[in-house]
């Protein structure tokens, strides 16, 4: 602050000081900065004429004061303030103008609009009309896809499909697929306690086993597998697995590539099994005494007598062709193969039906009129044969015994 007060007069271009000294202080078109009433005042310097007078550029148009403090201020630093002032006030102008058109390109324009900012440089963004057209329509994602129009055309082209109709194509693949019904990728993905059917495809991931899981209940329990026409009116095959384990097939029921067909039992103690086209049997041995009734010695005689009359023969079976399904090797497409079975020669054997004259019990006739022998018959018969063979054979020894003490003793008289 400069020494002393100023006196100013009003409508005066006059100041006088007191205790001043405007002559170190002040030179020509400087300023001198004092407040009156509260009102500051800028007062131009014309000329310092003394220490304490100084005569204005300006007549001061203020009230008439005394003793007032004052601050000079160099007319360079006047100037720089007010060139400062009057650029920041076009900077500030010159921005206010380019938001204004800024802002009327955001809520006017359509599509793209260029934003330029005061340092000239511009970016390019969408309009406010641009961005309402571009949402218009558009879902809304609290509705969570209900709001979708046409929701078949919109799953057929995610190559989804609908709850209900549909086709799928391809495989189906994944880790966990689970759905209600009991169908699983993994054991882990289906409430096996839950009663019904449960599908697994990997039950056990480290050995890629499979299964079909059918949980009883409190019902019967048991799972069918059923082959029917188009129109599910007719059911051509039932399969059906029991809960104690038996497997039910129907008659006539083709496996293995269509060379093995299975047959009802012919009796308790005898399956037909078809194989490539000609039946064959499996007998089942069941001899437990509490299985019989009726029980006898057989007739030893008769048994002799049969076997007297059996005629063993040496004989080659019959060559056969069957035919099969098989994959290409290259398309992996299944044709119709054809294969050829070389019929094996045995040294010893009879003829069944020769054998069916003498003891008919011995042979099973097959669906097919071919027929086989029954072994446990057979062996029956044989058995039976032995027996009265050995009970020959120790009298024939008992007498060949005694007449060989007969002729000792001959021969000792004679000597």
């Amino acid at each position: 602050m400069p020494a002393g007060t100023i006196a100013l007069t009003n409508n005066s271009t006059a100041v006088t000081g007191s205790g001043t000294s405007f002559t170190t202080e002040l030179k020509a078109n400087d300023f001198i900065i004092a407040i009156v009433g509260g009102v500051t005042y800028t007062l131009a310097v014309q000329s310092v004429n003394s220490a304490s007078g100084v005569t204005l550029i300006t007549a001061y148009n203020g009230p008439a004061a005394s003793g007032v403090a004052w601050t000079a201020v160099p007319n360079a630093a006047l100037v720089g303030i007010t060139a400062q002032v009057a650029a920041d006030v076009a900077k500030a102008i010159r921005g206010l103008n380019l938001d204004k058109a800024n802002w009327q390109q955001v809520y006017s324009a359509s599509g793209s609009i260029t934003v330029t900012l005061p340092d000239g440089s511009q970016y390019s963004g969408p309009s406010w009309n641009s961005v309402v057209n571009s949402v218009s329509g558009k879902m809304d994602k609290s509705q969570n896809l209900n709001d979708v129009s046409n929701k078949t055309t919109a799953l057929s082209n995610l190559g989804a499909l609908p709850l209900s109709g549909g086709t799928l194509t391809g495989s189906l693949t994944g880790t966990t697929i689970v759905a209600r019904n009991g169908v699983s990728a993994t054991s882990n993905g289906a409430n096996m306690a839950q009663q019904g059917a449960h599908l697994v495809w990997n039950e056990d991931n480290s050995t890629g086993k499979g299964s079909i899981v059918v949980n009883r209940g409190s019902g019967t329990g048991g799972f069918n597998i059923r082959i029917v026409n188009s129109s599910n009116t007719v059911e051509n095959a039932n399969f059906q697995f029991t809960v104690d384990g038996l497997l039910y097939a129907p008659n006539g029921s083709f496996s293995v590539g269509g060379r093995v067909r299975a047959f009802s039992a012919v009796n308790s103690t005898y399956l037909e099994v078809k194989v490539d086209g000609a039946a064959k049997g499996i007998n089942f041995f069941d001899s437990d005494k509490t299985l019989k009734e009726e029980i006898e010695d057989a007739d030893e005689k008769l048994a002799l007598e049969i076997i007297r009359k059996i005629r063993p023969v040496a004989y080659k079976f019959k060559d056969k062709t069957f035919t099969y399904q098989s994959p290409d090797p290259i398309t992996g497409e299944m044709f119709i193969a054809e294969g050829k079975q070389v019929g094996s020669s045995h040294k010893y054997g009879v003829i069944a039906q020769e054998f069916e004259e003498l003891l008919p019990e011995g042979v099973i006739t097959n669906s097919d009129g071919k027929k086989s022998l029954d072994p446990l018959e057979q062996l029956g018969l044989l058995l039976t044969v032995c027996h009265s063979q050995q009970k020959l054979i120790d009298e024939h020894s008992e007498i060949i015994k005694a007449m060989g003490v007969r002729l000792k003793y001959l021969d000792e008289q004679h000597n």
